[in-house]
């Protein structure tokens, strides 16, 4: 099974669409760590391959930081648009 995780890791590293994939699907929201396990490979190959090349961390970091700017601008407009009926809104607010 091991062999087997690390074939499917090799042609998952090779895939011209792998790293544009996990960009996308992280700045969507997607972890890591269920992308790895929707693929099938090995979470600490993936990583240790993203961290390896400067490149690839840069934009998987990147994508990190398009999902928290999404986020945050979630909060906000939730903020923004919450009656004052809801006391854990109106607390933040």
């Amino acid at each position: 099974m091991y062999l087997a995780s690390l074939e499917r890791f090799e042609a998952f590293c090779e895939s011209a669409v792998t790293l544009p994939m996990i960009s996308q699907l992280v700045s969507e929201g997607e972890g890591l760590l269920h992308i790895c396990r929707t693929s099938q490979v090995p979470y600490a190959l993936v990583y240790k391959w993203l961290h390896d090349d400067a490149a690839r961390w840069r934009l998987y970091k990147d994508a990190r930081a398009a999902r928290g700017e999404a986020l945050v601008h979630a909060g906000v407009q939730a903020l923004e648009q919450a009656g004052k009926d809801n006391v854990h809104v109106a607390k933040a607010q």
